[in-house]
């Protein structure tokens, strides 16, 4: 069986327990040619699309041409204005490439979090199981996942509300992360379902402890839209390598 057809089943709920170019004198198109060439080439290297850079240097090379008969002042005029169109397409593309960046960050960041809790979800779960057990066999170690039902989910929304449930499920994932280690890991598997990853165990036994902390910290009365309440939970745990 491979790791993650391994965290796959213990995911199962069954399973648990700027630079400006010069003038240029009559006679010297050459040398502004090979420069305006070579700074194109810079700006293509720092991620200036080609197309783009390509438009700007026909057209910089054809202005440059007609100035060649031009004063001195105004080739002068025509190289500073090619050159700031040039700088203002990196840096436009500098800003569109980083705003792409970050939009597919948050895409992604998105696909692997639990939209109420903020948690991550089945999928960010079963991926930190598979590198768990690939991590557990290299080192010879253990480590646990426990899954938390919530007692009588059901009736608190019908009798508060789906808003009040809600608040419920956010005050539950609070109250298991404050009671976990930073190195492990709480998701949310769905409805009231939790699953909670606990990594480099030194005992089997650590996760017994650790569920009678997540009990008694969900135990602690909490008063949401003016009522009280106590949170109540089941705690199934899983062992590896023993289960």
């Amino acid at each position: 069986m491979t790791d993650d057809q391994q965290a796959r089943a213990l995911l199962t709920p069954g399973s648990a327990h700027g630079k400006t170019n010069g003038a240029s004198a009559p006679g010297a198109s050459e040398p502004d040619r090979a420069s305006v060439t070579e700074a194109a080439s810079n700006l293509a290297l720092s991620g200036v699309g080609i197309d783009q850079i390509q438009t700007l240097l026909e057209h910089f090379l054809h202005e440059l041409s007609r100035t060649e008969r031009r004063p001195a002042h105004e080739q002068h005029e025509q190289l500073v204005e090619a050159n700031e169109q040039l700088l203002i397409a990196a840096l436009t593309h500098q800003v569109n490439a980083e705003n792409a960046a970050l939009a597919l960050k948050e895409a992604l960041r998105a696909t692997l979090l639990d939209e109420l809790t903020h948690l991550p979800n089945r999928a960010a779960m079963l991926d930190r199981a598979t590198q768990a057990i690939a991590n557990a066999r290299r080192r010879g170690a253990c480590f646990a996942l426990l899954f938390v039902d919530l007692d009588n989910f059901k009736d608190i929304n019908d009798e508060h509300g789906h808003d009040f449930g809600d608040k419920v499920l956010c005050l539950t994932a609070e109250r298991m992360l404050a009671a976990v280690r930073d190195m492990d890991t709480v998701s949310r598997h769905g409805g009231d379902e939790f699953l909670i990853l606990l990594t480099d165990l030194a005992e089997p036994a650590d996760a017994g402890t650790v569920a009678e902390k997540l009990i008694a910290s969900l135990k602690r009365p909490a008063e949401i839209d003016g009522v009280t309440i106590a949170i109540s939970a089941s705690i199934g745990i899983a062992i590896f390598p023993d289960d």
